[in-house]
């Protein structure tokens, strides 16, 4: 049979027809020809067009080309939530497996429809897939979730779920969240900005708060400070110091946030001399009084480089009684460089503070433990049996799908 010139087929139905025929006669290099077509004449977005080539695809087993044609199809019928989802149960796309997209799409149907049953069906077909885990698919997850409940977060209940994904630890639906403040236009809001460099951050994707920092139109000190803080635990020093030079160059009065990172990040790389200026600058240059945080910090500067002289020298100078955070910072120092007269200095002043908290007479017992001295070790323990003080074991929470 002489075919007719693919260019004269100008109408739908008349391209659908020949798609048909196609698979009928298995001639599937001729319906691939006819998908060229198709698209050169934008009639490839005809719904009955492209449930055609779905259907030929399919049956010359090129599933990979049938799925691609059967998302586009699911993405436009989206403005048509019920249309979308009953294409989704066709029969005859069976043997195409959902991916990625079509289960966010599908999921995305859902919601519209505020079918929370059906949503839920959709939810356990991504997890027997594996594609849960999915950016797209956990972003239609939040969405189904939101508008089942009839609520739209504002600016404040995503710095607010934020802020509980970064005590979680939970990346994945912090990027849920960081989607669905770009879609609602709120990446102007600095507090948003901020919850989400200290979620990445906290997180360990300093690339993702890199990103966010560079992208932000207005900064204040608030995030400076906690993209300061994120080179700092990622051990970026250099990242660190230079951030905050930048930051002065701006004319941006650093707080008391900002000088607790770079403490914190000299202590942690061994950059003594420039935690002294830090420590100095403050109120030589910048009129901000250290607090008990900022002398913790100093403290311990000074003793993971192992300057415990000086470290003791430095807590007998202060302004104020040091607390135990002090006396913490001195004695991890102690542990470190193996200095048990000075441990022991320190555990004694830790407990007349509290005498009553067992974690220092554990710690006590360790460092003797640890030196050998059992005697001692055991005797403070059955001290801390008779005077009924236990100390509560650790514990730590997991996130499997955070990997």
């Amino acid at each position: 049979m002489r075919r007719r010139c693919p260019a004269a087929l100008a109408d739908v139905v008349l391209l659908s027809l020949a798609l048909r025929a196609s698979v009928r006669s298995a001639d599937f290099r001729y319906g691939r020809r006819l998908h060229c077509d198709a698209v050169k004449m934008a009639g490839g977005g005809d719904g009955f067009v492209a449930n055609c080539l779905v259907d030929m695809y399919a049956k010359a087993g090129d599933l990979e080309n049938a799925r691609k044609v059967f998302d586009r199809v699911l993405d436009r019928n989206n403005g048509s939530p019920l249309d979308a989802l009953l294409l989704f149960v066709d029969k005859k796309f069976a043997r195409i497996v959902p991916n990625s997209v079509t289960i966010a799409t599908v999921l995305s149907a859902s919601a519209q429809l505020r079918s929370l049953s059906l949503g839920r069906s959709i939810h356990g077909m991504s997890v027997k897939l594996g594609v849960v885990e999915n950016d797209v698919v956990m972003n239609a997850l939040v969405d189904i979730q939101m508008r089942v409940q009839g609520s739209k977060p504002d600016a404040i209940s995503v710095v607010n779920v934020l802020s509980a994904c970064v005590c979680l630890g939970d990346i994945l639906i912090g990027k849920c969240f960081h989607t669905y403040a770009v879609k609602c236009a709120f990446m102007s809001n600095i507090y948003v900005n901020t919850a989400l460099l200290n979620l990445y951050n906290k997180c360990a994707d300093l690339p993702s708060a890199q990103r966010v920092f560079n992208e932000m139109k207005t900064r204040n000190s608030v995030t400076w400070g906690a993209m300061i803080g994120g080179y700092g635990m990622q051990g970026d020093s250099a990242g660190s110091i230079d951030l905050f030079n930048e930051m002065l160059k701006d004319n941006i009065q650093p707080n008391e946030v900002v000088f607790t990172s770079i403490l914190s990040t000299c202590s942690h790389t061994g950059m003594v001399t420039v935690g002294k200026k830090c420590f100095d600058s403050m109120t030589q240059y910048f009129n901000i009084t250290p607090t008990m945080k900022h002398y913790a910090c100093m403290v311990d500067v000074l003793a993971r480089a192992g300057n415990l002289e000086e470290a003791l020298e430095f807590i007998q100078k202060m302004p104020m009684q040091a607390d135990v955070s002090v006396w913490g910072a001195f004695l991890h120092g102690c542990k470190l460089h193996s200095r048990l007269e000075f441990g022991e200095e320190a555990i004694n002043r830790m407990t007349v503070l509290h005498p009553d908290t067992p974690d220092f007479y554990v710690l006590m017992s360790n460092l003797y433990t640890s030196y050998g001295m059992w005697d001692k070790s055991l005797s403070i323990r059955r001290s801390m049996k008779e005077r009924g003080l236990v100390k509560l074991p650790g514990c730590s929470s997991v996130g499997l799908e955070n990997g």
